[in-house]
């Protein structure tokens, strides 16, 4: 005869499995209704082809999302599960997002925006075209000026609450904090700098016919860490890693802080210009496991 402990066994075993098989429903669910990638992702855009394209940081799996309201893209932020792209022909910033759902004008009417940045949930714009840098919220509200004068402005990054921009046809990097005061010119003598990004307490900047320059933020201690690369045009850090793209030669290529370790990772994209990385909030609880991280962490927060 069963006792009453070995009864409740049986129930707690009973209910477990049910449990089980509800989790593994909820996952299944979650899995259909969330594609966002789950580990982080290189996005890349394609002059050639007004695409954008997502793929592993190791250049595996590369597909493409929607485009619409695209043409001519350039360079590419990240803001939440969407990526925000400089439209340069047709003057919009467009926002794709990372989900496979469609892309949406967010911005129009500008002159031919290239450089695209973001920081504390803001969009930072040069518009090439007009020589002037903007921000706004990610839905376009909330614009304010920063910068004017004619300038082309092509690569623009922010870090501790100061924008660096590349400009072009001058050859300069030029450094002012995000309400356009302070404008100081760090760099100057480039060989067409096109993009910046922030790594490792210094700045890396692509020139398009020399290669990338790694420098410190006030300008100081510039070193070439990599030549003959096909026409450098963006750059994005993560971590220690570096990725870039080469326009003329459709490949994106990966190395080192120093300019080592550099190898071409993909030649998927026709013409790639922008790029960027997408890191998932918590790579280990999204896609198929975001039921059970939901669950436990329910849990963990009882009593």
């Amino acid at each position: 005869m069963f006792s009453h402990r070995r009864l409740r066994g049986v129930a707690h075993l009973a209910a477990a499995a049910t449990l089980a098989v509800g989790v593994a429903a909820g996952a299944a669910t979650a899995a259909e209704a969330d594609p966002l990638p789950t580990e982080p992702t290189l996005i890349a855009t394609s002059w050639a082809d007004s695409t954008v394209a997502t793929m592993g940081l190791d250049g595996s799996g590369a597909a493409t999302l929607d485009a619409t309201g695209l043409d001519g893209p350039q360079d590419v932020a990240v803001i939440g599960d969407t990526a925000y792209v400089a439209s340069f022909l047709n003057g919009n910033v467009v926002a794709v997002p990372l989900d496979g759902s469609p892309a949406h004008v967010v911005i129009s009417g500008l002159g031919g925006p290239e450089g695209i940045a973001s920081a504390g949930g803001r969009l930072y714009v040069a518009d090439t075209a007009s020589g002037t840098i903007f921000s706004s919220l990610p839905d376009g509200t909330g614009r304010e000026t920063i910068a004017t004068g004619g300038v082309v402005y092509t690569g623009i990054t922010v870090h501790d609450g100061r924008l660096y921009v590349a400009a072009s046809n001058d050859g300069d990097i030029i450094s002012m904090t995000t309400t356009g005061a302070d404008v100081t010119t760090i760099a100057s003598g480039l060989d067409h700098p096109r993009d910046i990004a922030f790594a490792g307490g210094r700045l890396f900047v692509t020139e398009y016919t020399a290669g990338v320059t790694s420098m410190n933020p006030d300008g100081s201690d510039q070193q070439t860490i990599a030549t003959g690369i096909d026409h450098a045009t963006g750059i994005v850090a993560d971590g220690d890693t570096l990725y870039v793209t080469a326009d003329d030669a459709d490949q994106i290529l990966t190395m080192g802080l120093d300019g080592s370790d550099s190898r071409v990772i993909s030649t998927a994209v026709e013409h790639p210009v922008g790029i960027a990385v997408y890191t998932p909030d918590n790579p280990a609880c999204t896609g198929s496991l975001a039921s059970l991280c939901t669950m436990f962490g329910s849990l963990g927060s009882v009593g």
